[in-house]
């Protein structure tokens, strides 16, 4: 399954498809779904039934590879099953030059209560 991020900024998206293109085109466009990263508490609920409806037949893991709202929202659904649902984090330092990409300037704010 993968989750690729919307965003007001057009160009956002594009850009997350055409630097993951081989990964995308390697999974069935049915477990292909969409996020809005304005929107956490939807973000956090899509991933939490699906985590529920893989751990019926299966051990789900969790590998957000950005941006970092959907790493939150991994790390939530994780603590809420009481970490039993690993969430790795990946890294593309040896392949990639860094990048300093400029902020949107959009504040994206969700508070927990545990």
């Amino acid at each position: 399954m993968c989750f690729i991020p919307e965003s007001r900024v057009r160009d956002f998206e594009l850009d997350v498809r055409e630097n993951n293109e081989t990964l995308i085109e390697s999974i069935l466009p049915k477990n292909v779904f969409k996020y809005n990263v304005s929107d956490p508490v939807n973000t956090y609920l899509d991933i939490k039934l699906l985590v529920q409806t893989l751990s019926e037949f299966s051990r789900p893991l969790l590998i957000p590879l950005g941006p970092k709202i959907l790493s939150a929202m991994c790390v939530l659904v994780a603590e809420e099953f009481s970490y039993e649902v690993p969430v790795w984090r990946v890294s593309s330092e040896h392949t990639e030059l860094p990048v300093d990409r400029a902020a949107t300037g959009e504040e994206i704010t969700f508070t927990v209560s545990l």
